[in-house]
């Protein structure tokens, strides 16, 4: 799996079901998949394939993309199915962790973002609202029902009732501030009316500027150009394109870049290697990195990867170690679950890396004064040390004491015990 992996198409068909209660269409999903099969990047492809539709001008006709066949994406059919599978997948991701209080639940920022979201997509709406629009629109609704913790009464039910009813529930989404800070995942975007390009029906589809950026000079002068003949001096030139990937990599710990100027600088560096010497190291280390992460996740991997494969040794270096202490999220596990599959990291590296995160893992859990925050975290690491098991880049014995630890010192999380039952109590 990769960091931008989809639900696969055999799957994403299992969760188009419009007249099938939510609880059924959840349970013989779940039954499809092998018992050695690891949740936790199905959990990531769920993320994945939502965000792509729910960004996408053209979601009907995406979905069909992502299935495989053919179809212009504009009937009341299309509809059904786009609508089917935004419900039941939020279901789904509302079912894995029914047992637990919605605040531990780790798509918590996932829905309370998908509600801010539509809000602001919602006030700057004109016009009549198309099928895409009213898909989003029961889509937040729906989401509200589970933040109301009225999960159960809609898995009795199914899209098409949900539908036909016309529910909406009412929910305060500065309830779960605090939740989410305990969380460490809290972004001041879901309680705020954002920048003014949030307010409009465009902000909330896929490939927009930005207007935060609008004077950062774009690197796309630089990837464009005509290439510089014997006679014309570049030099001055590259050193000015390289200051300005610099600033701008300065400005993306703390502003979200924009998507085509992400791509448009990872695309230029990866077309200009060299360029990797001229970046500062102190963007490596912690905190930095992590800041880098947390506001620009994609830009974040995809230069792990540039360094990786072609850092030079001082570069490798701080980033393993940075990589460690990343804050353990659901985003960061994804990322590290994704590097241990490659072929850019060696063996010795991998078990390294592992035995980092955990150590850094519980080391913060215990720490950790909300009790509910440490659950979640737990849960998560949990979810970590089984997919690294499953997809057999380490073994038990590489991470034996840390599945020792996470059992006995959080053995009332039902996660941590069943792990420690699984490898530790023979």
């Amino acid at each position: 799996m990769t960091s931008t992996a989809h639900l696969s198409a055999d799957l994403l068909s299992g969760l188009l079901t419009f007249t099938t209660p939510f609880n059924v269409t959840s349970s013989r999903f779940l039954a499809r998949l092998s018992t050695e099969e690891s949740l936790f990047p199905r959990v990531c492809e769920l993320h994945n394939t939502l965000e792509l539709l729910a960004s996408s001008s053209s979601p009907m006709r995406r979905l069909y993309e992502l299935r495989g066949v053919k179809g212009d994406g504009e009937t009341n059919q299309d509809a059904e199915d786009l609508l089917s599978f935004m419900l039941n997948a939020e279901f789904l991701l509302y079912s894995l962790y029914k047992e637990y209080s919605i605040l531990l639940n780790p798509s918590l920022a996932h829905w309370v973002g998908c509600c801010r979201e539509f809000e602001r997509y919602a006030k700057g709406h004109v016009g009549e609202w198309g099928l895409r629009d009213q898909v989003l629109k029961m889509r937040a609704a729906f989401v509200k029902g589970i933040l109301s913790e009225r999960g159960e009464d809609l898995a009795k039910i199914t899209p098409q009732d949900f539908a036909l009813r016309g529910l909406d529930f009412d929910v305060e989404l500065d309830s779960f501030r605090e939740a989410l800070l305990d969380q460490g995942i809290y972004e001041e975007d879901y309680y705020s009316d954002g920048p003014e390009v949030g307010d409009s029906p465009q902000a909330y589809t896929e490939s927009q500027n930005d207007s935060r950026y609008s004077k950062t000079p774009s690197v796309c002068t630089e990837t464009t150009r005509t290439p510089a003949t014997p006679s014309t001096p570049s030099h001055q030139q590259d050193a000015q394109a390289q200051a300005q990937i610099a600033n701008i990599l300065v400005q993306a710990m703390s502003e979200e870049l924009t998507p085509i100027l992400t791509d448009r600088l990872l695309t230029h560096i990866s077309a200009n290697l060299s360029i990797l010497t001229t970046i500062p190291l102190e963007l490596l280390l912690a905190p930095a990195f992590s800041n880098l992460f947390s506001t620009n996740p994609t830009l974040t991997r995809g230069l792990v990867s540039l360094f990786l494969s072609s850092g030079n040794k001082s570069q490798r270096r701080e980033l393993l170690g940075s990589l460690e202490l990343l804050p353990i999220t659901l985003g960061s596990l994804e990322m590290l679950n994704d590097l241990t599959q490659t072929q850019l990291l060696s063996n010795g590296e991998i078990v390294h890396l592992v035995h980092g995160v955990l150590a850094n893992g519980v080391r913060t859990a215990e720490t950790m004064g909300a009790r509910q925050a440490q659950n979640r975290l737990v849960k998560l690491l949990c979810l970590f040390v089984q997919s690294v098991l499953r997809s057999e880049v380490v073994v038990v014995t590489d991470v034996y004491y840390h599945v020792q630890d996470l059992g006995v010192k959080f053995m009332s999380v039902k996660e941590a015990r069943e792990l420690w039952r699984m490898y530790c109590a023979t």
